[in-house]
């Protein structure tokens, strides 16, 4: 499944410009989480976002960024849900991720 970024057609001409010029690197930093998560292992997201930097900290991402790359790699069926969730730092339960 490719991830094609879009604007909405009321969206002004730098919101589609924006979109068009995200291709690239959203293929590239998707390949990044999916090599954080092997090196991780079994993590939630919120410890994606804590150990990310220390495996690629010349590719900084957002945390959105983060977790929008895992999910598209879960629709890709390289992440899955391994049925087990934790307790987070803001009393959340948080599912734990696995590279499938």
């Amino acid at each position: 499944m490719k991830i094609v970024p879009m604007a909405r057609p009321s969206d002004p001409e730098t919101s589609w410009e924006a979109a068009a010029s995200v291709t690239p690197n959203v293929q590239t930093n998707r390949g990044y989480v999916l090599r954080a998560l092997e090196l991780i292992g079994p993590c939630t997201d919120e410890e994606l976002l804590e150990e990310y930097p220390k495996y690629f900290p010349n590719n900084p991402q957002s945390p959105s960024g983060l977790r929008t790359r895992r999910k598209e790699l879960c629709r890709l069926h390289l992440v899955e849900w391994t049925g087990r969730t934790v307790t987070g730092h803001t009393n959340r339960k948080m599912r734990i991720w696995k590279v499938s």
